[in-house]
This record gives structure tokens, C-alpha cells and sequence, in this order.
């Protein structure tokens, strides 16, 4: 079994023991962006061209209670859902069939961790960590089989299969039960157990902290590509068949945590630490990535939103409300996900629609009248789709 280290630290945190200016690497894409001051008025119509709402049907099978995250493929919606329970809609918000079910029988899981899909053969991966297996279904349901964790495997925290079968984990802060150096590990199976293609080593945090928070989501796959980014990172690698690449760094004036910082605050959980670091003015992380045909869309520091135009290469962050629609939510919604196309995924529930429901019934929009005319508290999300203006960049940038 091949099964290599490779230290991310290398290539991402070769420093110090003091903190130090971000160096980009020649070897990589810099993400320089624009800065949109707060008081600088962004209309929402310059970056969304159009939101088209998907109400999820509700049935006495289908009744949702937290999203925790959401999958695309072949015109369906794949739902995993807190009650637990992963759920598949169509594109019209149909109710289609659930993905298994909860038991210890042939076929059922305990809990659903996470959950990938194999896009190649139109099939659904869901990771039991208590059974430390996953269980195979079609995309109707049926169950297939099972492959069991490798020795070396945790418990993933967000799984995603990439164009060539190679399934990319990510696993939770260190914590008590889970404690290992590793924070990636791409895999791939073998027979009946994954095998391990390269452990990725990143961690400097010791201190229990349970999972992290839902708020980040560091993987984003879309038009069979596959992207990531580590903690405290300014860095963003690509999977590309059994190989990580970097492929970007975000430029940033801040300056990255060195040797000396971690370790004198190793003993400090997640969210201390986060908050100490911003304390020092040191940039805390990417916390999510979405990619498009044209964007790569970011969250940075728990903050800031940045677009980056992968054909102009340029780009802009923004901190703050557009008009009254704060993107900063759009990019932190754990749910949120990227299709191969030029649209975004996101969802809202019922209450926020209703809280709003006398400025709605003032808008021009047919749909959304009609959407909250269907509405009540009981019926599931509401799926959001948004279409990004292809000329946001340059809406923007000539206005500095």
C-alpha cells in the first residue's frame, strides 16, 4: 500500500518560530483582492442576475429539520438532513426516497456522518463512523454493499469522490477520542477496505474541541475538480488523480502564525485560538470555497466574502450588508455548494420567508409571491439557486 506523508507545512507553513509575512509561492496562483469599503454601496443586482426558489416537498417521508449539507447531481438534490436521514429531491423539489436507513441490519447505519457522491457510477457513499464503514447505495436507494475504513482512518467530518474514484476526508479538530496529526487523507478502494494514498499533516491544535464548526466547509468540487484549503491557511490545493497540488494563495497584509505562536497557545481550543490570532492581527483561515464555471468564491477570517474572476484574475472582498442581503451568510451556510455550472445552491426555511412575508408580497416577483403564498412554518426549506452577473469584477473594481 502506498502510503506517503505529505507535509503540507512544507509548502504552507515553512516558517519560523515567529510570525511572518505571507511569502507567495511562485508556484501558484495569487488571489489579490480589491478591497469594497463597508460604506461603499454594493447593489445586489451587480452580482446576482437572478435566485430561483425550490420549495422541497413536504411529506409525512420527508419531513426536514436541520440541512447539514447538500449535494448535486444528474438533476437531483441530495439532502442530509440533522433527524438523521439523507434525502433525495428532484430539480422541481420533489420527494424521490430517502438514502438508507437508521439501524444495525445489513444495509442500515447507526449515524450519518458524512456523505459522498460517486458521480461515475451514480452511486451515494455514506460514511458510518460508528460501524467505521460506508455503506454503497444507488441513487434510487438500493442498498449495494459496504467497504470497511482503513486502520489509519478516523472519523470524517466531510467526504467528497473525485472524476477519478479518489475519495478526499476531512476530518475534525483533534478531540479527545480523535486525536491525530492528520486533517486530509485522500483514499481509494481496495477490495473491500480503503486504502490510504496520502495523509496530510497539518494540525497544531491539541486541546479537545469536539467538531468544528459547521460554519466552515474547506472542500468545494465542481466541474470535476476538486479544491481545498488547510486551517490558518493562506494556501488552496487541488486533487488531481493521487496527487495534491497547491493551485492558489491568497495575498493577504496580515501576517501567518508561526512556530513560536502555536505552540505557546497550543492548549487553546479552536474558537480561542481563532480569536487570539485575530487579536494579533493574524489571518485566521479560509473557512469555505465555492467554485463556479467563471468564480472562485471565498470566506475568509469568518469575514470577509471574495469573488475572484479565474479568467480576468482578479478580484474583490467585501466585509458587510448589500442591500439588506448579507453575502457573508450565502458563502457560511454550511449547506451551501457549487454546481459545475455558473449557480450557487443555498437554502432558507420557512421563518425566514414568513418574517418577511409583507415586503414580499410588495415585490414584483411572481415567484416569490407565489412561494409565500404556499408557505407555513411546518413545510420543509426552501432551496435557493443563484445566478452570479459574469461581469462583477469589472462592475466594481473601475469604482475604487
Amino acid at each position: 500500500m502506498r502510503h506517503s506523508l505529505f507535509f503540507i507545512a512544507i509548502l504552507l507553513f515553512a516558517q519560523s518560530c515567529a510570525n511572518h509575512p505571507t511569502v507567495i509561492s511562485e508556484d501558484v496562483e495569487a488571489l489579490s483582492f480589491g478591497e469594497i469599503t463597508k460604506d461603499k454601496k454594493m447593489p445586489s443586482a451587480d452580482i446576482i442576475s437572478e435566485i430561483r426558489y425550490i420549495p422541497l416537498e413536504t411529506t409525512d417521508n420527508a419531513m426536514l429539520m436541520d440541512i447539514q449539507d447538500i449535494r448535486i447531481d444528474s438533476g437531483l438534490f441530495f439532502i442530509l438532513d440533522s433527524q438523521p436521514g439523507l434525502f433525495v429531491f428532484d430539480s422541481l423539489g420533489v420527494f424521490k426516497n430517502t438514502i438508507g436507513r437508521k439501524g444495525n441490519g445489513p444495509g442500515e447505519y447507526i449515524h450519518i456522518y458524512s456523505f459522498y457522491i460517486d458521480r461515475n457510477n451514480k452511486q451515494v457513499g455514506v460514511m458510518d463512523n460508528y460501524k467505521r464503514k460506508t455503506l454503497k447505495y444507488d441513487y434510487e436507494g438500493n442498498y449495494l454493499g459496504e467497504i470497511s475504513y482503513a486502520e489509519a482512518m478516523l472519523f470524517p467530518f466531510t467526504t467528497e469522490m473525485t472524476s477519478d474514484n479518489i475519495l478526499l476526508c476531512h476530518y475534525p479538530i483533534p478531540s479527545g477520542y480523535m486525536d491525530s496529526p492528520y486533517e486530509y487523507q485522500l483514499l481509494k478502494e481496495n477490495d473491500e477496505q480503503y486504502e490510504i494514498v496520502e495523509d496530510i499533516v497539518n494540525y497544531r491544535i491539541k486541546n479537545p474541541t469536539g467538531l468544528m464548526s459547521g460554519s466552515n466547509k474547506t472542500i468545494s468540487y465542481s466541474k470535476e475538480r476538486m479544491l481545498f484549503a488547510p486551517h490558518f491557511s493562506t494556501m488552496i490545493y487541488a486533487v488531481k488523480g493521487q496527487k495534491i497540488v497547491p493551485e492558489y494563495q491568497v495575498a493577504t497584509s496580515k501576517e501567518v502564525g508561526g512556530d513560536l505562536f502555536f505552540k505557546s497557545n497550543e492548549e487553546k481550543d479552536y474558537f480561542d485560538l481563532s480569536k487570539e490570532m485575530a487579536n494579533q492581527n493574524l489571518f485566521t483561515g479560509i473557512n469555505k470555497i465555492i467554485e463556479t464555471d467563471q468564480y472562485l468564491l471565498l470566506l475568509t477570517e469568518h469575514q470577509y466574502t471574495c469573488i475572484w474572476d479565474k479568467e480576468l484574475k482578479k478580484g474583490i472582498r467585501f466585509d458587510g450588508t448589500v442591500n439588506n442581503l448579507n453575502y457573508h451568510e450565502l458563502l457560511m451556510a454550511s449547506s451551501f455548494h457549487a454546481t459545475d455550472n455558473h449557480y450557487v445552491i443555498g437554502y432558507s426555511t420557512p421563518p425566514y420567508f414568513l418574517d418577511k412575508k409583507e415586503d414580499i408580497e410588495k415585490n414584483t416577483d411572481n415567484n416569490l409571491k407565489k412561494l409565500i403564498a404556499d408557505l407555513t412554518e411546518d413545510s420543509n426549506p426552501v432551496i435557493l439557486i443563484y445566478t452570479l452577473k459574469t461581469n462583477i469584477i469589472d462592475t466594481f473594481l473601475p469604482k475604487q
